[in-house]
């Protein structure tokens, strides 16, 4: 599960570059990130506000001010790309290595 949020994650981050190169150089604009805030903003502004206040009061107003607000105000992709990359480092289940040992390589026969 944590690795497919971690790709969701990474392909979140890839699309909002993907659109920001689009809106900006194919357009023969200048190339302009947009924030997490600016997206959130557009798509619901009144969830910010409530998630604003719901960590200023519940939890505590210097983790909106020291630590959600200047990470919300990132590029959009950057924030994507590092919450993906963060999440797959913590899935960390390495896939085994199952080598050439099956049916069709005994392990007896190499």
């Amino acid at each position: 599960m944590l690795r497919f949020l971690s790709y969701l994650f990474l392909l979140t981050g890839l699309g909002a570059l993907a659109f920001d190169v689009w809106r900006g150089p194919f357009k023969e604009a200048p190339l302009e990130f947009t924030s997490t805030s600016q997206y959130w903003t557009q798509f619901d502004a009144a969830s910010l506000a409530s998630a604003k206040g719901f960590i200023e009061t519940s939890v505590s107003p210097d983790l909106w001010a020291l630590a959600i607000q200047p990470a919300i105000s990132w590029p959009a992709f950057v924030l994507f790309l590092l919450l993906g990359l963060i999440i797959m480092a913590l899935s960390g289940r390495g896939q085994k290595n199952i080598g050439r040992e099956g049916l069709m390589f005994p392990k007896g026969r190499r």
